[in-house]
């Protein structure tokens, strides 16, 4: 039953954790705050940002059933403003904060990376709000009443798709599990032996070399951005 239940990924990650659990011992493995870190907050904004959009998109295009008297859609665009109002709370926060105004005065690539992370924390700060909106007003306008079961059919929806990420938000936590690995002794002179793994996969060339002849000062500062912001990437996959 085990084996039918996982998923190929997911029986790669329990190899991972096994690993893990050999070389450094339960002691390795952080406390949960530690798995919804700056890289998993950050895939988890995109993922509520992604779903945001795409279920405003379908409330829009549905037509409104006809069990909806205009008094209820009134009350439904009524509580859109409200479902709102953490964003405005947090972007107020954001701009009386000693940080923004200090941006003001920094370097553009300062400004970039911060005000990144300032973005991400206001808009996804009022995200759950804004979703619980959006899934009671998309039940409402094609169904024309919310009852139990498809909210429960809704919920089961959103947590086959949080199921489809969290491996990349465990993988994310690897990183820190692997200090501890690396700590108990699984190091040392590696170096030569990559080098020769890169040179053998690019038949002879290092790979530092190839990619030399694509620098080029934007395409730096949009990777730096990139990289600073990842969590553009996961809305674009």
């Amino acid at each position: 039953m085990l084996a039918r239940a996982l998923r190929p990924l997911e029986w790669a990650l329990l190899a991972f954790f096994l690993f893990v659990l050999l070389w450094a011992g339960p002691g390795v493995f952080p406390a949960w705050k530690s798995i919804l870190g700056g890289r998993a907050t950050t895939v988890m904004f995109a993922l509520g940002l992604v779903a945001s959009v795409q279920l405003f998109w379908r409330f829009t295009a549905l037509p409104w059933n006809p069990k909806v008297t205009e008094s209820v859609r009134r009350v439904v665009w009524t509580a859109l403003p409200l479902s709102l109002l953490p964003w405005l709370f947090a972007l107020s926060v954001v701009v009386r904060g000693e940080v923004f105004q200090e941006l003001l005065e920094a370097e553009v690539r300062t400004q970039l990376a911060a005000g990144a992370g300032m973005f991400m924390f206001t808009v996804g700060f009022g995200l759950p709000t804004f979703l619980g909106w959006l899934l009671f007003a998309n039940l409402l306008r094609e169904h024309g009443e919310v009852r139990w079961p498809r909210v429960r059919s809704a919920f089961v929806v959103a947590a086959s798709t949080f199921r489809d990420w969290l491996p990349l938000l465990i993988i994310l936590s690897g990183y820190e599990w692997m200090r501890g690995v690396v700590d108990a002794g699984f190091t040392g002179p590696r170096d030569a032996l990559m080098r020769d793994i890169d040179l053998k996969i690019f038949f002879g060339t290092d790979p530092l070399d190839l990619l030399e002849k694509l620098i080029w000062k934007p395409l730096t500062e949009v990777i730096a951005f990139a990289y600073s912001f990842y969590a553009v990437l996961f809305p674009l996959v």
